[in-house]
């Protein structure tokens, strides 16, 4: 079986795995293809034309998986982009709550030093 075939039936797992997709069956259809050319590219004997390439990398764009089209090319890297790229928003959400958790700290410390000023302005 090709790599790229390898590579694809992974990702087809993976969708599987996590819920992205119940079955074969149901990606076909939502790249717009039979079950059966799935079936005959997971068993290594049909190769993946570019239209179903580009169908399943629009697919991953849709549902917001971090498909890295270079990995599924050619083999380099991982599976899926780092998450920061998959989920603006959650990146985003981490980078505020970290802040707000920086502030607190901060704040802790303002307290600890304005004390500390305290004890040796009174020795």
């Amino acid at each position: 079986m090709e790599g790229i075939n390898i590579r694809f039936k992974e990702f087809l797992d993976y969708l599987i795995s996590e819920g992205k997709v119940p079955s074969n069956k149901d990606f076909a259809s939502q790249i717009g293809v039979t079950p059966a050319l799935i079936t005959a590219i997971t068993k290594g004997r049909s190769a993946i034309g570019i239209k179903t390439l580009l169908s399943i990398i629009a697919f991953a764009g849709l549902i917001k998986v971090g498909l890295n089209v270079s990995w599924l090319l050619t083999g380099k890297g991982s599976m899926l982009e780092p998450t920061d790229k998959q989920d603006p928003d959650a990146a985003t959400d981490a980078l505020r709550q970290e802040n707000q958790a920086l502030k607190q700290k901060n704040r802790e410390l303002e307290e600890k030093l304005k004390t500390i000023n305290k004890v040796l302005k009174g020795s």
